[in-house]
């Protein structure tokens, strides 16, 4: 039987394949980075105010929140797997829990949680469980606008909700995220220019750009809101166990953005944050442009922290930390960072000048000196941002943590305050005034005399009785609004003790009928700040300015937003030694060395994510001013300020060899003449040139 074969040869040949389709077509403005994490499988694609994330894994898109600021001209957008969700620690119920804000629980699960200032700081671990969100107070919005939201039923106490979260649940606005920036009785604020320069991650107004719309209270449309707290578990028992001072990152990952904008500050840079799907806007290059940002530019993120030393200190100095077990190589850590990561004076970050082989100089003073309890870390440059392009030669930095634009190696950073106070973990609030008060309320009676009828937790009452502008807050009720609880709201003045202290009703709907017992009074100091604090009753702080009233003083009361009132001695009312001028630039909170700044650049800009900026040389420098050419004064509590070495980032050198540069060290001098027998400079090389004398004896000169 005859037989054909009919089979024919089958081939799975290569052939191409189309992925999923960009949801919009490129443009000038197209941007893309990778989630450069250990798993790779993200890509981030910005188009013109549209933001997506494609998932390598399942070929498709999914539509995240836009940047706020629209780009112009340019973009370009990276990521950084070392950032991610900034916040406070709002307490912990344990030794390896802490309390945040609400953000979906099991989002946070396997990321690491680093505590970034306050006590704790520099610890790292990884979140194993939470609690799940818990909504602490809910409601519905009485007023609204991109930066509060007001609902007039409330009576809270001042900052009781500093670091927790607000998700909008209803209404215009709804599915939105925020952290609390600080509240007063009945609003709720998260954003603040004037607070830019204090809290640089938790200051985010509420998105008006689509899919997202800024809350209204408009009937019919009106937001509701809760309040929300997270309780999240680590693997292994805190070593310090952080407090509200305490703030951390966890380590989700975020994208910086740079853009053109057309106008003045010529440029924007905004961060997102993955894990909560929000953009915050940072400071851009602003003054040290001057015209748009142009199509040139790249921009390279350094956030990987790699610890190349560490060990105990054995003594210190007040820029000098000595460690007698190492032989380091002389000057081999010139420009890294050194970190205290516990022991006293943990958290302090010094940039390097030079090291012997037992020794680390710093560029400027510690804070706190360190002791043999002290362990350090010797870290490479790290949370920079540096930008190259538009039709220059050097470079720009951006420091992450200082929220700050520089173009030189930065020395210092600030706020300009005539007096300051400062709570740990924080910068310093501007003082505009500090009045000392006699007779004021140190202490009521938690129990009111006479209970009045009709009161709700949350009202406040004038206390009427001989003194003056004495406050009082119910803090609890029994039927009927009998008032069986109250705290000290405002010190006043010119009272005497006493249980029947009448009272007038300040907030609320309640009677004159409620007495109460002034238990101590004393001498108090009144504060108002130059901005908003974030503060609440308790905390402490310090006060720098006026040396009379230097010191560090729990809170007594606070009865507005940047007023507040300590117990003190001083005899009088605080002046300032010194204040913001056309030639002075005054920091309070500071303790330079005289004349180390002497040459260096300043950078003084005002408050906010839209700043002008002013450079100028330093002439002369006390422990708490800089002198400069004239200059338009800054604002005190509000204008930020930044120290950086004239030459610029990428600086060509005209002496390369070592035997030959302007670097080096002393091997012997007097007062006008200093010789380095290991150079062969030329005759008269250095005719007319400066010399900085940048660590050991003279340093500064």
């Amino acid at each position: 039987m005859a037989y054909t074969n009919n089979n024919k040869k089958v081939w799975d040949t290569p052939v191409w394949l189309p992925t999923a389709q960009y949801r919009t077509a490129t443009n000038a403005l197209a941007s893309m980075t990778t989630s450069k994490d250990t798993i790779g499988r993200y890509i981030y694609y910005l188009s013109g105010a549209l933001f997506y994330r494609y998932d390598t894994w399942k070929d498709m898109y999914t539509k995240l929140a836009s940047p706020p600021v629209a780009a112009v001209t340019a973009s370009t957008i990276k990521y950084s797997a070392d950032e991610g969700f900034r916040g406070n620690c709002l307490s912990t119920g344990g030794t390896n829990t802490m309390k945040i804000a609400g953000l979906n629980g099991d989002t946070l699960i396997g990321f690491k949680i680093k505590i970034q200032a306050g006590k704790g700081v520099g610890q790292e671990r990884t979140i194993i469980s939470t609690s799940g969100v818990k909504v602490e107070k809910s409601g519905m919005v009485t007023a609204a606008s991109a930066s509060l939201l007001t609902d007039s039923t409330k009576r809270w106490k001042i900052n009781q909700w500093i670091g927790y979260q607000v998700r909008v649940v209803a209404g215009t606005g709804a599915s939105q995220v925020r952290k609390i920036l600080y509240n007063d009785t009945n609003t709720l604020y998260f954003q603040d220019a004037n607070s830019q320069q204090l809290e640089v991650w938790n200051n985010i107004a509420f998105s008006g750009t689509a899919p997202y719309a800024v809350p209204v209270a408009t009937a019919g449309n009106q937001a509701n809101y809760y309040i929300e707290t997270n309780i999240i578990t680590v693997d292994s028992n805190w070593t310090i166990e952080p407090d509200q001072s305490s703030s951390f990152v966890i380590k989700g990952g975020g994208i910086f953005m740079l853009s053109s904008l057309a106008s003045a500050p010529w440029s924007s840079l905004q961060y997102y944050d993955v894990l909560s799907d929000t953009w915050t806007t940072k400071t851009p290059l602003g003054g040290l442009l001057t015209a748009t940002l142009g199509t040139d530019f790249s921009m390279e993120i350094i956030t990987k922290e790699t610890v190349f030393q560490s060990g105990t200190g054995t003594t210190a100095t007040t820029r000098t930390l000595v460690d007698s077990t190492k032989d380091y190589e002389v000057d081999r850590y010139c420009n890294f960072e050194l970190r205290i990561t516990s022991g006293t004076g943990t958290g302090q970050k010094r940039r390097i000048v030079a090291n012997g082989a037992t020794y680390i100089e710093t560029e400027r003073p510690f804070d706190t000196q360190p002791d043999d309890t002290s362990t350090y870390e010797i870290r490479g440059e790290t949370k920079k941002i540096f930008v190259a392009g538009n039709g220059g030669s050097s470079m720009y930095q951006y420091q992450i943590d200082y929220d700050q634009w520089i173009t030189g190696v930065s020395i210092d950073y600030g706020t300009v305050r005539n007096m300051a106070v400062m709570y740990n973990g924080q910068e310093a609030y501007g003082v505009a005034s500090a009045t000392r008060y006699t007779g004021a309320i140190t202490a009521l009676n938690p129990s009111p005399t006479n209970g009045g009828s009709g009161y709700a937790v949350g009202d406040t009452f004038n206390i009427t009785t001989v003194g003056t502008i004495g406050k009082g807050i119910v803090t609890s009720i029994s039927a009927g609004g009998v008032v069986t609880g109250v705290e000290l709201f405002a010190a006043g003045n010119g009272y005497t003790t006493g249980s029947t202290k009448a009272t007038t009703i300040i907030t609320g709907a309640g009677n004159n009928a409620l007495t109460v017992n002034i238990a101590s009074t004393g001498t108090v100091g009144r504060i108002t700040t130059t901005s908003n604090v974030n503060l609440a009753v308790g905390d402490s702080v310090t006060f720098t300015g006026d040396a009379l009233w230097a010191g560090t003083y729990p809170l007594l009361a606070i009865d507005a937003l940047n007023t507040f009132e300590i117990i003190i001695t001083a005899a009088g009312s605080a002046t300032a030694a010194f204040s913001q001028s056309a030639t002075l630039i005054v920091d309070s909170n500071k303790n330079w060395v005289n004349n180390e700044h002497v040459g260096k650049i300043v950078k003084l800009e005002v408050a906010g994510t839209s700043q002008t900026t002013q450079l100028r040389r330093i002439t002369s420098n006390t422990s708490t001013t800089l002198t400069v050419a004239t200059i338009t004064p800054g604002v005190n509590g509000t204008s930020r300020y930044a120290i950086f070495n004239p030459e610029a980032f990428g600086r060509d050198r005209a002496y390369d060899l070592i035997s030959e540069n302007g670097e080096g060290h002393a091997t012997s001098g007097n007062t006008t003449t200093l010789v380095d027998t290991t150079k062969s400079w030329a005759i008269n090389q250095w005719l007319g040139y400066k010399v900085r004398i940048l660590a050991g004896t003279c340093v500064g000169s």
